[in-house]
């Protein structure tokens, strides 16, 4: 289905002009259950055509923005973005944001993972990297960081699977049973918390030798999530209300940090490296700045 301007997207949800987002949620899991092109082999062209629709509505609904939008000028306030034919795509700084008028389920899914699958890639190689040859040198804890946020950038959306996000969307899209997005969140969860304390302890390793308990624990957790929570709304502006929100409510995962440098406190090995900014921190800083302001508007890819 290519959306029209008589396109009425809450007719092919089947919900009201009101419906929460808890409703047009529920109403497109059933839709995409009942209309997913692997259930119905029998009837596979009117199954991948309606899947499509109820994929495409379900794009703009479950966007805040973008309902807003639909609401006040139909599908023209939408313009060319995500209703465009072909499967191109929008890569913005923390999601992409696919055409669906053609798309396979396989492939949206595959769309929405490839983000979380590339951040963990990227850091578990720091990972390796910092515990193999760098966690004595001044770059250690430049690779620790980033290796904390590309595993963080996996384990929260599986975190989040039951309920939003990259991974809760490719599941979406291939039709996954609710009990089966419940029991992912709880791996998701539970994985995360283990690995937030695990990097609170090494954290507290780079804290300066005189520091106390207290001076240890704000420094190497406490600060890194306030700061960086208060640096990222800004500078990833603008943000889909949804993200600002789960932006914020991920500081939490703090905690298990938190408590994992407090008791890593008088088991903490001294670190060796001198620490202090220099001019090729300057020039990273200023590059990926850059790079995330590029993608803020957005890039059009298309074929």
């Amino acid at each position: 289905m290519v959306a029209n301007n008589s396109t009425d997207l809450y007719e092919v949800l089947g919900v009201e002009r009101g419906a929460t987002p808890e409703q047009i949620k529920s109403a497109y899991r059933k839709a995409a259950l009942k209309w997913h092109p692997d259930r119905n082999p029998e009837k596979k062209e009117e199954a991948e055509h309606n899947f499509r629709a109820a994929s495409e509505a379900y794009a703009v609904l479950s966007d805040e923005q973008k309902r807003s939008m639909y609401d006040r000028y139909g599908m023209a306030g939408l313009g060319n973005r995500g209703f465009d034919t072909g499967f191109n795509s929008t890569i913005f700084q923390m999601w992409v944001n696919p055409d669906q008028t053609t798309a396979t389920a396989g492939q949206l899914a595959e769309i929405a993972v490839t983000g979380p699958i590339f951040s963990l890639t990227a850091g578990v190689l720091c990972l390796l990297f910092y515990a193999s040859r760098f966690r004595n040198r001044p770059a250690g804890l430049i690779l620790l960081m980033l290796a904390l946020v590309g595993i963080d950038c996996f384990l929260g959306p599986l975190a989040a699977a039951a309920l939003g996000g990259d991974i809760h969307t490719a599941l979406v899209f291939l039709g996954t049973p609710a009990w089966v997005c419940d029991a992912l969140s709880g791996a998701g969860l539970l994985m995360l918390s283990v690995f937030m304390f695990r990097i609170g302890r090494e954290l507290a390793r780079w804290a300066p030798a005189e520091f106390g308990r207290a001076a240890t624990v704000l420094s190497a957790t406490v600060a890194p999530a306030v700061i960086g929570t208060l640096l990222i709304l800004p500078l990833y502006w603008p943000l889909p209300q949804m993200l600002v929100g789960s932006t914020i409510s991920g500081s939490v995962l703090w905690i298990p940090a938190i408590i994992g440098a407090a008791l890593a406190f008088k088991s903490r090995e001294p670190q060796c490296a001198q620490l202090g900014f220099t001019k090729a921190d300057a020039w990273v800083a200023v590059a990926a700045i850059a790079m995330v302001r590029i993608f803020a508007t957005g890039i059009r890819l298309a074929h």
